[in-house]
C-alpha cells in the first residue's frame, strides 16, 4: 500500500524583489511566507486530551528508525555531496529534538534503487532522497505502508521517498533546503498539511517556516512520544529563536538608512501599490496580493569621507522570534556620495495577515555581529480555522486482567458531526457487521456524545493504541483558494497507553494528544476588550471585594458585543481586579465556561496550556489558566480567540492565592449568544 505523495511548493519567483536605485543590490532572492496559530474552545480532559490538527488522512507511523539513502545524481552544483549530507541531517535533527523519532543516513549511493510502489518484501526499507524534474514543487515526499500488524492495529510505515527539484534556480540558500527537508520529513513521519497556519506543515499558502512549531511538535509527540528532550510544544525550542545582536556603533550607522542630499528619505516600509507611502501595520482591510517592501532610504552623504562597503544581511523575524528568512544585502556607496532608492519586497500581504503580531525586519552586519537597522511591522488581524472536537477518555477493567472497556466522550463546539476511528490491536474481525474484516473501526458520534469499545488483549501487559476523531467541517483538501490539494489532516489524534490490569478506576491509562495553546493576543487590544463590563463577584469563603471585567469583540477591540453570528472570529478577554490585601502574592487565575450546544450543557475550564477541558464541577478538579508569583491589580487573561459556533456561552473568571483556599470569582458571568 503506497501513501500519497505530499508536496511543498517552490517559493514564488518574485518573492524577494529588489528595486534598484543608486545602490546596486542582488536581482532576485527567495520569498518566505509565514503563518499564525489560532485557538478555539478546544478542550481535553484530566488525561491530557487536547486539540489536534495536521495528522495525515490515513493513520500510520514508523516503529523503527527512519533510514535514509541519498542519491546525488542530478544535484545542482551548489549542493555538493558533503553539504547535502549535512543539510539532510540538520533537518532530521529538528524532529529528533522534539519527539521520539530517529533518522539515520545510512548511505550516499548514486545507484540507490527506486522501489516506490513495490510490495514491502521487495522494498529495501530505505527512504530514497533524490533529484528530479518538478512541476513547481521544491519537494515531494511520502512514506509507504508495510503489511498490517495485528499487534499494533495499523499498517506501519516501512519505506518511502523524497524528491527534490533539480532546477538550480529553485534554491537560493541552505535555509531554503533545510526548510523544505524539514517539511517533507514531516510528511514522512505521518503528518499531512496542517489546517493550522502556524505550522511548518501548513500549505495554504506554503509558509516556508524553518522549524516545527507547536502544532507540529504536538502531533509528532502523539505519534512518537515526547523524546529524550521532553520539549514543551507551547514553549518550543528556545535555541531556535533568533538572537538579537547588539546595535552597531553610531560611527557605523551614521550614513546608513537616513535622509541624505539626493534627497532620500529615511528607511521605511511600504506596499508595492504605494511605494512612497510608509506603513506600520497590516490589517484585515489591507489588499491581498501585494508585497511589503523595506525601502533602504539614504545611504552615504556628500560629507562622508569614507566609502560604504558592508556585506549586510536582511533578516526577517516572525512574531514568535523565529528566523523566517534572510538574504545577503550588500550596502555600497562611494565616499562623498549620496546613494539610495533601493527596496526589497520580502512578503505578500495575505501571508502576513495569517500571522498576527509584530514582525521584525532587521539589517545585520553578520561579520561584526551587530544590528544596523530595525523596522517593526504590526499585523493587526484575527486568524482562525476549524476547531477540533473536544475529547475525554476513561477506561474500566473487564472480567479479566487483559480485558478493558474504553469510553470516549466528545463534543464539537461548531456543532459539526464527529466520527471516531479506532485503530484496535488484534486480529481483524467484522466489527461493524458489514461482512468484511476491519483493520479499523469507524463510529459516528454526532455533535456531542460518546462511543464505547471493549478490547481483549489476551494477556496483561502494557499496550498502546491510537484513536482519531474527525469532524464534518471543511477539510484541508485544496478547495480553498490558494490551498494545496496534496492532502488533508484529521482533527484529533489520541494515543492511549494501557497498563493492564488497571490499578483502580482509570489507573494505568494515560492519554496523549496533540493540542494548540492559542496566542496570548495583543495585550493592549486584550485589555480594551476585557474592560468592557464589570461583573458581580463572590468567593468560596463568602463576599469578596475583588472585581472582574469581561468582554468580547469581533473587530480587535474597536467595539464589544455579546451577540454574534455563528462562524464569526471573536476575541474574549477577562480582567481580575485583586483585593488590595492579595496584591504581589503568588496566585492562580482561573477561567470557566458553561457551554450549551443543541440543548446539551457542558462545563469547561481553561488549563495552563490554553486548552479547554471538561470540568466535573468539583472545585478540587479545577486548574488555573495562568500562574503568577506577583498578582497585579489588573491581571488580564485571554479567554478565547477564534471562530465560534452556535450556542450559549457563560464565561466566569477568578483567582486563588497559593496561600489560601478561597477562590474569588465572578458570580454573574459574561453571557455570549451565538446564532446561526
Amino acid at each position: 500500500m503506497t501513501f500519497a505523495r505530499w508536496t511543498r511548493h517552490l517559493p514564488t519567483a518574485s518573492g524577494w524583489v529588489i528595486v534598484l536605485g543608486l545602490l546596486l543590490l542582488p536581482a532576485l532572492v527567495p520569498e518566505h511566507a509565514a503563518a499564525y496559530q489560532g485557538a478555539g474552545f478546544d478542550a481535553g480532559s484530566k488525561h491530557d486530551v487536547y486539540r489536534a490538527l495536521g495528522i495525515n488522512g490515513s493513520f500510520g507511523r514508523w516503529n523503527t528508525t527512519v533510514k535514509l539513502v541519498y542519491d546525488p545524481d542530478g544535484a545542482p552544483a551548489q549542493f555538493t555531496i558533503s553539504k547535502m549530507q549535512g543539510l539532510i541531517l540538520q533537518a532530521a535533527a529538528q524532529w529528533e529534538q522534539v519527539c521520539g523519532i530517529k533518522f539515520q543516513l545510512v548511505a550516499t549511493d548514486a545507484n540507490a534503487p527506486d522501489d516506490a510502489g513495490l510490495p514491502p518484501n521487495q522494498q529495501d526499507g530505505l527512504v530514497r532522497i533524490f533529484w528530479a524534474k518538478s512541476d513547481g514543487f521544491a519537494g515531494l515526499a511520502g512514506p509507504d505502508f508495510g503489511n498490517y500488524d495485528q499487534n499494533l492495529g495499523y499498517y506501519p510505515y516501512y519505506d518511502g521517498d523524497l524528491k527534490l527539484n533539480d532546477d538550480p534556480s529553485a534554491w537560493h540558500n541552505d535555509l531554503d533546503m533545510v526548510s523544505t527537508l524539514a517539511h517533507e520529513y514531516g510528511h514522512l513521519i505521518g503528518l499531512g498539511h496542517s489546517e493550522n497556519p502556524f505550522s511548518i506543515m501548513y500549505a495554504n499558502p506554503y509558509n516556508n517556516l524553518n522549524y516545527p512549531r507547536e502544532d507540529d511538535i504536538s502531533a509528532a509527540q502523539v505519534l512518537y512520544g515526547v523524546g529524550p528532550n521532553a520539549v514543551d510544544p507551547v514553549a518550543g525550542v528556545n535555541e531556535w529563536r533568533y538572537p538579537m545582536p547588539p546595535v552597531a556603533p553610531a560611527s557605523v550607522t551614521e550614513y546608513l538608512f537616513k535622509a541624505n542630499q539626493l534627497p532620500s528619505p529615511a528607511a521605511f516600509l511600504s506596499l508595492q501599490s504605494a511605494a512612497s507611502t510608509a506603513i506600520n501595520a497590516i490589517t484585515d482591510a489591507t489588499v491581498d496580493g501585494q508585497y511589503v517592501r523595506l525601502n533602504s532610504g539614504g545611504i552615504g552623504n556628500f560629507s562622508n569621507n569614507t566609502a560604504i562597503n558592508l556585506k549586510a544581511t536582511l533578516v526577517v523575524i516572525d512574531p514568535d522570534g523565529y528566523l523566517w528568512s534572510k538574504v545577503d544585502w550588500p550596502l555600497t556607496c562611494s565616499a562623498r556620495t549620496a546613494c539610495g532608492g533601493a527596496s526589497v519586497a520580502f512578503a505578500r500581504t495575505e501571508v502576513l495577515k495569517s500571522y498576527p503580531g509584530t514582525w521584525k525586519i532587521l539589517v545585520v552586519d553578520e561579520a561584526a555581529g551587530t544590528l544596523l537597522l530595525t523596522q517593526n511591522l504590526k499585523v493587526a488581524t484575527v486568524a482562525s480555522f476549524n476547531a477540533a472536537p473536544v475529547a475525554m477518555v476513561s477506561a474500566v477493567q473487564g472480567a479479566t486482567p487483559a480485558r478493558v472497556t474504553i469510553t470516549i466522550a466528545a463534543t464539537d463546539i461548531e456543532k459539526q458531526n464527529i466520527t471516531v476511528i479506532w485503530h484496535l490491536p488484534g486480529k481483524p474481525v467484522d466489527r461493524n457487521g458489514d461482512g468484511l474484516l476491519d483493520t479499523e473501526l469507524s463510529e459516528p458520534l454526532g455533535i456531542n456524545g460518546s462511543v464505547v469499545q471493549t478490547v481483549d488483549f489476551s494477556v496483561a501487559g502494557v499496550y498502546t493504541m491510537f484513536v482519531d476523531l474527525r469532524d464534518s467541517g471543511t477539510r484541508y483538501d485544496g478547495s480553498a483558494a490558494g490551498s494545496s490539494g496534496a492532502g488533508e489532516g484529521f482533527s484529533n489524534l489520541l494515543r492511549l497507553s494501557l497498563n493492564l490490569p488497571l490499578a483502580g478506576a482509570n489507573g494505568g491509562l494515560t492519554v496523549l494528544a496533540q493540542h494548540n495553546a492559542g496566542d496570548p493576543g495583543n495585550l493592549p487590544v486584550l485589555r480594551t476588550v476585557a474592560a468592557a463590563q464589570s461583573y458581580q463577584s463572590t468567593s468560596t469563603a463568602g463576599a469578596t471585594t475583588a472585581g472582574f471585567l469581561m468582554g468580547a469583540s469581533k473587530d480587535s477591540g474597536l467595539s464589544t458585543a455579546t451577540s454574534f453570528k455563528s462562524g464569526t472570529s471573536i476575541l474574549v478577554g477577562g480582567t481580575v481586579q485583586a483585593r488590595t490585601a492579595d496584591l504581589n502574592k503568588a496566585a492562580g487565575i482561573y477561567v470557566v465556561i458553561k457551554a450549551v450546544l443543541g440543548g446539551q450543557e457542558s462545563w469547561l475550564f481553561r488549563d495552563s496550556k490554553g486548552a479547554y477541558r471538561p470540568w466535573s464541577l468539583n472545585i478540587n478538579d479545577l486548574q488555573p489558566a495562568l500562574l503568577t508569583s506577583n498578582l497585579q491589580s489588573s491581571a488580564v487573561v485571554e479567554v478565547y480567540k477564534g471562530v465560534v459556533g452556535a450556542g450559549t456561552f457563560q464565561v466566569f473568571v477568578g483567582y486563588k492565592l497559593d496561600s489560601s483556599t478561597a477562590l474569588h470569582y465572578s458570580s454573574v458571568p459574561l453571557q455570549l449568544n451565538v446564532t446561526n
